[in-house]
Parts: structure tokens; C-alpha cells; sequence
């Protein structure tokens, strides 16, 4: 699961998205996209990463906190369920974060390559120098 974080990371980045936030596959489906589906669903996690960025807000002093949430969100884009799946050890840190999952929803809809009903994903998400709002 790291090695596949890290690979959705650099594909992030490559596509112009700030650092400090991953995107992965929660869960064991036991699906494995295409090659071509995998693909759209990395552009869709940096597009999803990039909308939450702009939307997260916390205080200076919170920088370098990090967490992990955990999304679920429907096929036409809307959020399903957002939660904290490991917290900052701060609880103004983890409810910004939720704040802006909240603010960000809708997302686009989802690939028309995935065919469930709603997509799982984690987001690691870390409060970076000149990031905050």
C-alpha cells in the first residue's frame, strides 16, 4: 500500500499538484484498474487533492501536523463520507482538515472507467509552510 501511495504521489506531482497530500485506494476491493483506468483515477485524486487543499484553512502555528482521512465519494462526485482514519494527535488540526472536505464537496464525478456505485480513497494531508489559511 506505501509503495502505491508513493507511486499516486509522484504521478501527483508530476501533474501539478502541491506536495503534502497523497492519494490512494482504501480498502481491498481486489480490483485492479486498467492501466488506462488507473490512470484517470491518479488524475482524478489530484484534481480531488488540489480542490482540498484550497479549501482546507488552519492556523500558522499547526504547520508540520499531518493526518490521514479517509474519503468516500459517489460516482456523480458527491461526498459520501469523510473521516479521519489517523489522527494529528490535534484536534483543531483533524477538524480543519474535515472542515475543508467539507467546503471541497462536490468533487468532479468519478472516471467513467470505475463502475462501483462510489469510490474509497486516503488522503495523507500535512500542513506545509505557506499553505495555511
Amino acid at each position: 500500500m506505501e509503495a502505491r501511495l508513493r507511486d499516486l504521489a509522484k504521478k501527483a506531482e508530476k501533474a501539478g499538484v502541491e506536495t503534502g497530500a497523497t492519494w490512494g485506494i482504501e480498502g481491498g476491493t481486489g480490483k485492479v484498474p486498467t492501466d488506462a483506468c488507473q490512470a484517470a483515477l491518479s488524475q482524478y485524486g489530484a484534481e480531488v487533492i488540489k480542490k482540498l487543499r484550497a479549501s482546507v484553512s488552519y492556523p500558522d502555528q499547526l504547520r508540520g501536523f499531518s493526518t490521514r482521512i479517509l474519503l468516500e465519494i459517489a460516482k456523480d462526485g458527491a461526498l459520501v463520507n469523510g473521516s479521519i482514519a489517523t489522527s494529528s494527535g490535534n484536534r483543531l488540526f483533524d477538524d480543519s482538515v474535515l472542515a475543508g472536505v467539507k467546503k471541497a464537496a462536490p468533487f468532479g464525478p468519478l472516471p467513467a472507467c470505475w463502475t462501483d456505485a462510489s469510490f474509497k480513497g486516503a488522503i495523507d494531508f500535512v500542513a506545509e509552510e505557506g499553505a495555511a489559511g
